[in-house]
């Protein structure tokens, strides 16, 4: 392995695991200048600068992650919250979408993107995912509810998850 990727995650990894995202953030820059169409080491230079609260460079690397290939579900939540932290809402949404194409079976991205729907004031289209998203897992009801706890005690949004629960029984 003449790149030494595994090496080089290995290593940002460890200091990930000791919540020393400074010095992780180092060796994921050491290995993307050495190999910058790596799409695992811009998800994780992206994981990191989120871990960073650097939004805007943690913007870019997920969207070079995509683009070089890396389609895994926590690429696209990461990127997605994100956007959200920033204020970039619609794109937000955007992203959540996508992911959807690649995690048709992922209630997790369906929950996101209802919240997402909902601050966007897109009630018709936050329904649908929210009711998707319980069809498929309303055992995770729970983390929509951690994630957007305002939004989720909305009054409406409180009628629609009664209406699943009680078609689902």
């Amino acid at each position: 392995d003449p790149l030494l990727d595994k090496g080089w995650l290995a290593i940002t990894d460890y200091y990930v695991e000791k919540r020393e995202f400074s010095k992780a953030q180092e060796y994921i820059d050491k290995a993307l200048n050495i190999d910058g169409e790596n799409p695992t080491y811009w998800k994780r230079s992206g994981m990191i600068h989120k871990a960073l609260g650097q939004v805007h460079e943690a913007d870019f690397a997920f969207k070079q992650a995509t683009e070089l290939g890396n389609y895994e579900l926590d690429t696209w939540l990461g990127w997605a919250e994100v956007l959200r932290d920033c204020g970039e809402l619609e794109t937000a949404a955007v992203i959540l979408q996508k992911g959807v194409e690649f995690h048709p079976e992922s209630a997790e991205i369906q929950y996101q993107l209802a919240g997402t729907r909902i601050m966007l004031n897109q009630s018709e289209a936050a329904v649908v995912a929210l009711k998707k998203a319980i069809g498929q897992a309303p055992d995770q009801l729970d983390s929509f509810e951690k994630i957007f706890p305002e939004l989720s005690r909305a009054t409406w949004v409180q009628r629609v998850i009664r209406e699943c629960r009680k078609a689902s029984k």
